[in-house]
């Protein structure tokens, strides 16, 4: 898994000649104390470590993975340049002070020169605290730690967490940084994890996008295929429409048949091939016309339907599966943050019940300083930034989610008004009628029939039907 969080350690150690001794061996126990940190797999590659020691001048050891950082400094003969070697350290830490890094600094002295701290360096004192509190996405710790202090300058301006190091507190102040350092490794992880389910939850929202964009383009599809065969159905209807209206005048006529002139006035033989025959042959027409109309509208109607059918499978398969994904990923990202203790119903109450515990246990010295000062607020905002990154993935996922949610209704609310616009319920209605009215006319042809055969023969006449 590849992170995209950056750290970087910047120790700045004193290696003059009142270094020597006791003193130049506590730097090195440090440094060796803290190569013994736990180092997560995901982060050994992108842990550097500069060193550079100075005495009257800055001596550049160079970056270092933290694995291979020297820990076998040797001090030298000379006095010490403190304001050149506290600008280079300021300078090369504001550097490092951007969005995705984790910077610690460790400044190492026995503080032996008394100078006055220049405006200029609490100028990027100022500098490096802006930035500290105003870059979201960056967590900045640094200390100055005075081996074997002389105590001759305050640097408490420069560096509010100042640690006084001597050998019986060592192994106290190693272990307190070195926890301080895993837990933000810790932050750090968990970080890279949440990026890692953000880049998955993006993933999962651009295939949600693409498959909107192909559903989209196939029902535009469907509205100028389906657009064509409504217009047909609409015609092939007022086709049908047109027979049911001559069947029922078909109907009409025959009823009064005995009204009709030519039952009255022409001879049999007449009434039958000019009157009587060609309603019968009307009848016949009128029966296959409406069958192989309604036939025609129903392929039509199935055609619709398949058309509706390929948009409703890319909806119910393709955006199904991929609003699925979704969801899951989303769900994945969410159970993530609350088995890693990262969100849950109750924080609020259980950071206060720590910040209580950390007030009124006896911790020590050490403990309560860095409880009360700017290291657990460092690590409240970053742990912030953190959730504020799953918040931010997790909206727009819950957007795309409730949108796609209303793009598939409105899809399916389309599909539906183009098939309900192609039934026509009164002229299905109008269809059962003409099927009653046809038995009615096929009655009715029997009686005229039987009667022009009562009539024939009685006239002792042949007709032939």
């Amino acid at each position: 898994m590849s992170s995209k969080v950056s750290f970087q350690m910047l120790f700045v150690c004193d290696h003059s000649g009142s270094m020597r001794g006791t003193r130049i061996e506590l730097v090195n126990d440090f440094l060796t104390k803290l190569k013994t940190l736990p180092i997560p797999p995901e982060f050994e590659n992108v842990l550097y470590s500069t060193l550079t020691c100075f005495d009257h001048a800055i001596d550049h050891k160079g970056t270092f993975l933290f694995k291979d950082i020297p820990n076998t400094i040797q001090s030298r003969h000379g006095g010490t340049n403190m304001p050149l070697a506290l600008n280079h350290t300021f300078d090369e830490y504001l550097k490092l002070l951007v969005p995705g890094k984790v910077v610690f600094t460790f400044f190492l002295t026995d503080n032996t020169e008394t100078f006055s701290i220049s405006p200029d360096l609490l100028k990027i004192r100022e500098d490096i605290d802006e930035k500290v509190k105003n870059i979201q996405d960056l967590f900045a710790f640094d200390c100055c730690l005075e081996i074997e202090s002389s105590d001759k300058t305050d640097l408490k301006p420069l560096f509010p967490e100042n640690i006084s190091v001597t050998s019986d507190k060592l192994d106290t102040v190693l272990d307190f940084i070195v926890r301080k350092i895993g837990e933000c490794m810790d932050w750090a992880a968990k970080r890279v994890v949440i990026e890692k389910y953000n880049d998955d939850v993006k993933e999962a929202l651009e295939k949600v996008k693409e498959v909107k964009i192909e559903v989209t383009d196939a029902v535009e599809n469907f509205e100028t295929k389906t657009s064509t065969i409504t217009n047909s159905i609409v015609e092939i209807q007022k086709k049908i429409e047109n027979s049911l209206n001559d069947g029922d005048r078909l109907f009409a006529e025959i009823m009064s048949y005995h009204k009709e002139v030519a039952f009255e006035e022409l001879p049999t033989e007449k009434f039958v091939t000019e009157w009587l025959n060609p309603r019968i042959n009307l009848r016949g027409f009128l029966e296959n016309e409406v069958e192989k109309l309604e036939e025609e509208e129903k392929r039509l109607m199935n055609e619709l339907e398949k058309e509706s059918e390929n948009v409703l499978e890319l909806i119910n398969i393709k955006l199904e599966s991929r609003l699925h994904l979704l969801h899951r990923t989303v769900t994945t990202l969410s159970n993530f943050v609350v088995n890693a203790s990262l969100l849950g119903p109750n924080v609020k109450v259980k950071i206060e019940q720590l910040l209580s515990k950390i007030k009124t246990e006896n911790l020590s010295e050490l403990d309560k300083r860095f409880a009360t000062n700017d290291l657990n607020q460092k690590v409240r905002n970053y742990k912030g930034f953190i959730l504020s990154q799953k918040d931010r993935i997790l909206l727009e996922a819950q957007g795309s989610i409730e949108d796609t949610i209303k793009f598939k209704a409105d899809i399916m609310k389309k599909i539906k008004a183009v098939l309900s616009t192609s039934i026509d319920p009164k002229l299905e209605e109008r269809k059962k009628e003409f099927r009653a009215t046809l038995k009615k006319i096929n009655r009715q042809l029997k009686i005229i029939k039987k009667l022009v055969e009562e009539v024939k023969e009685e006239e002792e006449e042949d007709f032939n039907f």
